[in-house]
């Protein structure tokens, strides 16, 4: 699956990924900086004697405000705009930005113009920068490791599904692989019989045995007569009917045996 400067896919976008933006990367921040007190903030933000908590409570608010609006934002844009993973690197790399320019506001007026915010600014940005990449990251890569299970498992159940054309090559028929029990020869037409919801159905296409061998053969359902395709994974036993032919009994009670001739036996005994 390509996943670099592609689009970037809708679940991105959903309502819940927002909200799950704007609560856990403020409480990270709040978190990491109350216990590590890295870059030593705690000599930036404890002014005062045990206001330093106080200070990265309120500097938790501002990131949360900011990463809100931004993130109804980006979530009112869903429909509107198609974005690339560079536009949406770009868009994080503004939240952090944003949120920087307000939160150097605020250290410059906690300190009593002890410290100028031209100063303030490019030092905030940095560790603002280097602590948020984590939670960043990690929440990216979540929501990529979803989209890639999900392509996965649509791609498992995308090559278990068969299509069958009629002789014209118009698509008139889907059906799980799993599902089909056998394939008839009916003159003109190839009646293809499945199960749905518990029951034996018949879905009769026009077209030859030779047309659809090719596709059948690729989804383990083999030739075993002139007149019938089987599926190897729904047969139950091969056993010799009254008369000393080869039979197949399906997985599936009421159904006939399906005859198998001499030609073909050695392949369908083989893939059992």
């Amino acid at each position: 699956m390509e996943l670099k400067d592609s689009f970037l896919p809708k679940v991105f976008f959903k309502f819940k990924q927002q909200v799950l933006h704007f609560l856990a990367i403020p409480v990270f921040l709040f978190l990491f900086l109350t216990l590590y007190k890295p870059f030593g903030l705690d000599v930036l933000l404890d002014f005062r004697n045990g206001s330093f908590a106080f200070n990265c409570s309120i500097i938790m608010s501002i990131e949360a405000v900011v990463l809100m609006i931004s993130r109804l934002l980006l979530w009112g844009l869903r429909n509107s705009t198609d974005f690339k993973r560079r536009t949406y690197l770009i868009w994080c790399l503004g939240e952090v930005v944003v949120a920087s320019l307000f939160i150097s506001l605020y250290v410059t007026l906690i300190s009593g113009r002890q410290y100028i915010y031209i100063d303030v600014l490019p030092v905030v940005l940095a560790e603002l920068a280097a602590v948020l990449a984590f939670p960043y990251v990690i929440l990216t890569m979540l929501l990529e490791s979803d989209i890639v299970a999900r392509y996965n498992m649509d791609t498992d159940e995308e090559m278990t599904r068969m299509r069958f054309y009629d002789e014209k090559h118009n698509l008139k028929f889907v059906a799980d692989s799993k599902s089909v029990l056998y394939v008839e020869s009916h003159e003109n037409y190839c009646g293809i019989y499945y199960v749905e919801g518990g029951k034996v159905k018949n879905f009769l296409l026009r077209g030859t045995m030779k047309s659809m061998e090719e596709n059948c053969a690729k989804h383990g359902i083999k030739r075993c007569h002139r007149s019938y395709f089987i599926n190897v994974a729904r047969i139950k036993i091969l056993r010799k009917d009254r008369d000393g032919f080869n039979v197949a009994e399906l997985d599936v009670d009421g159904l006939d045996s399906i005859p198998i001739t001499p030609r073909y036996y050695p392949d369908i005994a083989g893939s059992l």
